[in-house]
């Protein structure tokens, strides 16, 4: 691959897991986030989400719970290289 051409930021998924909360008779909870785009991340500069929770669910106390998770991820998206946000850049 050259050095000077960095491949393009498709899709990424994000995984997260928490206690269970005390209506659930499993051990953890998880929770997939996939970020994905019609013409890739980078190119359309930003993504939609698809959430995919586990067979326990995922338990949130308030709406702005859920908003830092979705905030965490799109922090995530921008230290792409190609963004114009500082954050580690690939190589």
């Amino acid at each position: 691959m050259d050095k000077n051409i960095i491949p393009d930021l498709e899709s990424a998924t994000f995984t997260f897991s928490q206690e269970v909360n005390c209506m659930s008779a499993a051990d953890i909870e998880t929770i997939t986030i996939d970020c994905k785009s019609s013409a890739g991340i980078e190119f359309d500069k930003g993504a939609f989400f698809v959430l995919h929770t586990g067979e326990a669910g995922w338990a949130i106390d308030t709406p702005e719970d859920m908003a830092e998770l979705l905030q965490r991820c799109k922090d995530m998206l921008s230290i792409s290289p190609k963004s114009n946000k500082n954050g580690e850049k690939g190589k």
